[in-house]
C-alpha cells in the first residue's frame, strides 16, 4: 500500500495547532505524541485504525499516513484534515 502525503499551511503558532489536534484525535480515541517539531497519532476510521506521522518546517506541516484502512482513500484523509485545518 502506497503512503499517503499531504503538506498544509498554518498562520497561526504551531502550538495551538497541534493543541487543537491533539484534543480532537484523543477525545475520539485516538492518541497523539509529539511536539513543535515531529510526532505521529493514531485514530480510527468508522472501516479501521489510521496511524499517521507529521513533521513541521515553517509554516507547513507534512504528513504521513502510514497505515489506514484499504477502503478509505487518501482523497477522503486529505479532506477531512484540510476540514479540521479550517476550523483551527
Amino acid at each position: 500500500m502506497a503512503k499517503c502525503n499531504f503538506k498544509f499551511s498554518f498562520s497561526q503558532p504551531i502550538e495551538h495547532l497541534l493543541t487543537q489536534a491533539k484534543q480532537q484525535i484523543e477525545g475520539q480515541g485516538g492518541s497523539f505524541v509529539g511536539d513543535s517539531t515531529s510526532g505521529s497519532f493514531i485514530g480510527s476510521t468508522p472501516l479501521g485504525s489510521l496511524k499517521a506521522s507529521y513533521t513541521v518546517a515553517g509554516q507547513e506541516i507534512f504528513i504521513s499516513i502510514d497505515k489506514k484502512p484499504l477502503l478509505v482513500s487518501c482523497g477522503k484523509i486529505e479532506r477531512v484534515l484540510a476540514d479540521n485545518f479550517k476550523n483551527v
